[in-house]
């Protein structure tokens, strides 16, 4: 296995506890282990690639002042733990599991809601107001929008097997409805640093998947 997602997950706690006993190490691998499980089970696209993709983009801006590097990177690894296509609650419920095992360690009341706060904020619900790391968050969780073509296209056909449920007909109708709920926003990214990176090549993809979509539904 991969020893890449441990190490930061390893990094990041020693960067926030020091040390830790012996029940705590435990809990912290036991957690580890099933968001790993989770995000392993036959997922395309939201599986631990993205989780490890979201990480190395928070890496590319640590020169923005977040309120916490941990709720940050703690939340990228939460944010999509519970998935499932057929329900709307998935990050409510990926919210309650990095806070309730945050509770379970001893980690601070006002972290869990921050952590919380961050998991929630990945809805990218419009018209909501976000505090600047929900709001970087929310950035980093869209980067693939802003891809090459090529590499938006790779992660679309991997959105599509996610759905695979779905008829062409009715996939691409839901697909058609978010994007342009996403176009008619006056920016798609949030911080100035992801407007002048992504804004541009995020609104070309778009559009283009959109016509695509409309023209002929995407197997």
């Amino acid at each position: 296995m991969d020893r890449a997602p441990k190490d930061r997950w390893d990094a990041m706690w020693a960067a926030r506890l020091g040390t830790w006993d012996t029940k705590t190490d435990q809990l912290l691998a036991n957690f580890y282990d099933k968001l790993i499980r989770l995000y392993s089970s036959g997922r395309a696209y939201h599986n631990l690639s993205h989780v490890m993709a979201c990480l190395d983009e928070l890496n590319t801006v640590t020169n923005l002042s977040a309120q916490s590097i941990f709720a940050l990177k703690f939340a990228i690894f939460c944010h999509n733990a519970i998935y499932n296509i057929n329900r709307f609650d998935n990050e409510n419920r990926s919210a309650w599991l990095a806070v309730d095992f945050l509770f379970s360690i001893g980690i601070s009341d006002g972290t869990a809601k921050q952590v919380q706060g961050l998991i929630l904020a990945t809805e990218h619900k419009s018209g909501v107001v976000l505090t600047p790391d929900q709001q970087l968050i929310c950035d980093i969780d869209l980067v693939s929008l802003g891809q090459p073509p090529a590499i938006f296209d790779r992660y679309n056909q991997a959105i599509r097997r996610e759905y695979s449920r779905y008829s062409d007909d009715e996939y691409a109708a839901g697909r058609v409805v978010l994007f342009e709920a996403f176009l008619q926003q006056p920016y798609i990214y949030h911080t100035l640093a992801f407007q002048q990176k992504y804004e541009q090549p995020a609104r070309r993809n778009l559009q283009r998947a959109i016509a695509a979509l409309q023209q002929s539904p995407q197997p």
